[in-house]
């Protein structure tokens, strides 16, 4: 948040604006919000809480990533509830090698914060908690370093 956001979803819908050219405050409306997520870098814990937000468009939109922003794309739903598509990332921690869970997407990967946010989205389109996933592809509680 920047001291001028009047509230964390105002600094969402900002940020979104500066960081992926998208104007939630006109081109979307607000569903909701997600469950806080503790941020971890590298396997530890950052003093960083994320509050996730949910949004539907209005319409299209096209993305123009600022220089804080690697990458960002559209891919569909239906991908993401089908758990075939779920897979593993080795990453490297500390010099030890971890198996970590992810979706591979057109040479695109989703995994880390990002699949703990859309974990949670699943969940809430499906119906099915964690314990229902198969136990190897699951990233854990969302609010778990990892």
């Amino acid at each position: 948040m920047d001291p001028e956001d009047q509230s964390t979803l105002a600094a969402a819908v900002r940020e979104s604006d500066e960081e992926i050219g998208l104007d939630l405050g006109t081109e979307a409306v607000h569903l909701g919000r997600f469950s806080d997520l503790q941020a971890v870098a590298r396997g530890r814990r950052l003093g960083l809480i994320i509050e996730p937000f949910a949004f539907e468009l209005r319409g299209s939109a096209s993305l123009a990533c600022n220089h804080e922003v690697q990458e960002a794309f559209w891919l569909p739903l239906s991908f993401l509830t089908d758990w075939s598509h779920r897979s593993w990332l080795e990453h490297t921690i500390d010099g030890r090698i971890v198996r970590l869970p992810c979706y591979h997407w057109e040479g695109k990967v989703l995994w880390g914060l990002t699949l703990r946010i859309l974990d949670e989205v699943i969940e809430i389109l499906t119906g099915k908690t964690p314990t229902d996933w198969p136990s190897e592809m699951t990233t854990g509680s969302r609010n778990s370093a990892g």
